[in-house]
């Protein structure tokens, strides 16, 4: 992770007010050192900033959201990677956190409240010396299940 305060987070969205939304969420909870796309492909462009976190949609125009997710992992398997996406398909889901999502989060009335949790979830376990890249106990799954 990186050695600043706040770790470098990229936002991928194609919906550029939900981008704008999640952009000041984050800003508003002191995340601030964010990069954002409204493309996959200049988001793998980009990845030689090796980002700590990636905040993705599934559904991108120019790029399928697991074929992103596997590029993004390829290209640094310490990174954790957030599914928030509108897609309800339990399958989606699956193959997200089997192909390394740390979490798979389903945009509704809670979610940005969910994203700020997993952040400050992945930056406790760094501190505790924790890097599992993975959330192994499929929580994100369990509870997309519940819905």
């Amino acid at each position: 992770m990186a050695s600043n305060e706040f770790p470098l987070i990229f936002i991928i969205e194609d919906d550029t007010l939900f981008l704008k939304m999640i952009e000041e969420h984050l800003k508003l909870n002191d995340f601030k050192n964010t990069k954002s796309f409204t493309s996959g492909k200049d988001c793998i462009e980009e990845l030689y900033y090796n980002p700590d976190i990636v905040i993705m949609d599934y559904h991108l125009d120019d790029i399928d959201g697991i074929e992103l997710l596997r590029k993004i992992k390829k290209h640094n398997t310490h990174t954790y990677v957030i599914m928030l996406t509108i897609s309800d398909e339990i399958e989606i889901a699956l193959m997200a956190l089997q192909n390394g999502a740390y979490d798979y989060i389903h945009k509704d009335e809670i979610s940005f409240r969910l994203l700020k949790s997993l952040i400050e979830k992945i930056l406790d376990d760094h501190k505790k010396g924790i890097f599992s890249k993975t959330n192994e106990d499929m929580t994100g799954f369990k509870r997309f299940l519940k819905t």
